[in-house]
């Protein structure tokens, strides 16, 4: 009975082994493409439209995020002119919102602040 047992067992691993290779081997040439068409449209924004992207309301905030050590945003400048690269906007705005959704599980959403 046990060699019936393993029989299964080591057909259910090996099943499984064979079904994930299959996955990984359909969705690498996806992956690869969600890449390229990432870095392709990774562009630098001014600070109007970085202020859309991230749902930031003013200016003096946005230019203080930027400052903050541990920002997310990426900046380069071109002159006096501020660009912000529009991936790293995106990433920032999805943190704020997964960190709002945080708060709301633990109960914390609805505190007042002072």
């Amino acid at each position: 009975m046990t060699e019936l047992k393993e029989g299964f067992t080591s057909f259910g691993q090996w099943l499984s082994t064979a079904i994930q290779e299959q996955i990984d081997k359909s969705t690498s040439p996806l992956l690869k493409r969600i890449e390229q068409l990432e870095a392709c449209t990774d562009e630098y924004v001014p600070s109007k439209t970085a202020l859309k992207l991230t749902g930031i309301k003013s200016l003096t905030t946005l230019r203080s995020e930027r400052e903050r050590k541990d920002s997310l945003l990426k900046t380069t400048g071109l002159g006096r002119a501020i660009r912000y690269s529009r991936a790293s906007c995106i990433a920032f705005c999805e943190s704020k919102i997964l960190y709002r959704n945080q708060r709301s599980l633990l109960g914390r959403a609805n505190t007042p602040t002072l």
